[in-house]
């Protein structure tokens, strides 16, 4: 007990003390614009992923199969999360140069932090793995009930994202410290408090469950794209294509950091080099992910721009073409439609 206290005692003063000497960033030019970058990236995904959500709960305005639709209001979900808990107080650490949120918050930073990072890229191999097997078998797709389907593997999902920070949290909860590399709460996995097969297992298998989504994603959407080839019909193309890009874009945004998880285990701590500029520079990338669904949408989605176009349409100052006003009407003669349909209990195997 004395010499694991003792070994505790040393990590902490390094983790409080040095933390800020060795790791901090010490210009405050550099610190600002990190801040303004963070902020960009908060308000394009706040703003993004709400407008997903309520395009695709209450006006359908995404044509794609229900299961994956889910998985993507899944992933705007744990996108909001991420902005709200870990990219905000991030942000307010980064111009006041230290945490100002308490050590209970820090726990809720890093965990939320490390649960939807993973969730959201099964997600995305999800995703581009459903968007293959409903290629492959469209009937069985088209006659399972696809809405229960999709929840039931987001709740797995959700469930096993969070075992990795609870895992990481319930075997030392001293561990969790405000860091300066990232300016957010982490875990210190080190080898003076961790067992070292336990610490190489746990980095390991955070780094796996990451590159093994990507890979994965990387072969469905290599299958989806051999596929788009053969496809002639425009709303089939464009469903094969809004899948794609964001699979693609995902996948390279979280390469960097799954690199960094897996030779983390072999690499010393006193590695500056690793420790810090890799570190800093494997996360720079994740954000960028988020927003970027939003715009691979309105690229690829007539039916979302229709959608943006209406809501759009009730700003006093919004003057669209005759283009923009056409796409408007036809969304809500759709959306008229729908709401028919529903009122009047028809479905797809039943005569309206």
């Amino acid at each position: 007990y004395f010499i694991q206290s003792n070994l505790r005692s040393s990590a902490t003063h390094r983790m409080q003390g040095d933390n800020y000497t060795i790791y901090g960033i010490h210009d405050k030019t550099e610190r600002d614009l990190l801040m303004a970058y963070r902020a960009f990236l908060a308000i394009s995904c706040l703003l993004g992923d709400s407008l997903i959500l309520v395009s695709t709960l209450k006006y359908n305005a995404v044509k794609l199969h229900q299961t994956i639709v889910i998985l993507m209001q899944n992933m705007a979900v744990a996108d909001i999360l991420l902005v709200i808990f870990d990219t905000i107080p991030g942000m307010v650490s980064l111009g006041y140069n230290k945490w100002q949120f308490g050590h209970g918050f820090c726990y809720v930073n890093y965990f939320v932090r490390d649960c939807c990072l993973l969730v959201s890229y099964v997600f995305i191999f999800l995703m581009a793995l459903s968007k293959m097997l409903i290629t492959r078998y469209p009937m069985e797709a088209f006659s399972m009930d696809s809405q229960k389907a999709g929840w039931r593997i987001s709740l797995g999902v959700w469930v096993v994202g969070c075992i990795f920070p609870t895992a990481a949290i319930g075997k030392d909860p001293m561990n969790v410290f405000f860091s300066y590399v990232l300016y957010k709460c982490d875990i210190e996995v080190s080898p003076a408090l961790w067992n070292p097969i336990g610490r190489a297992l746990y980095l390991l298998a955070v780094g796996l469950t990451i590159l093994g989504s990507a890979l994965g994603s990387i072969i469905s959407n290599t299958m989806l794209i051999l596929k788009v080839r053969k496809v002639t019909g425009g709303n089939g193309r464009q469903g094969f294509i809004t899948i794609i890009l964001t699979v693609a874009v995902h996948v390279a945004c979280g390469l960097p950091i799954s690199a960094f998880y897996i030779a983390a285990p072999v690499v010393s701590e006193e590695n500056m080099f690793v420790q810090r500029f890799c570190y800093r520079f494997a996360y720079f990338f994740i954000p960028l992910a988020a927003p970027s669904t939003f715009w691979i949408l309105i690229a690829t989605q007539p039916s979302f721009r229709g959608f943006l176009i209406s809501s759009m349409k009730k700003f006093p100052c919004w003057h669209g073409s005759e283009e923009e006003e056409e796409e408007r009407q036809r969304l809500i003669t759709e959306r008229t439609h729908l709401k028919t349909k529903a009122s009047t209990g028809c479905n797809v195997t039943s005569r309206c």
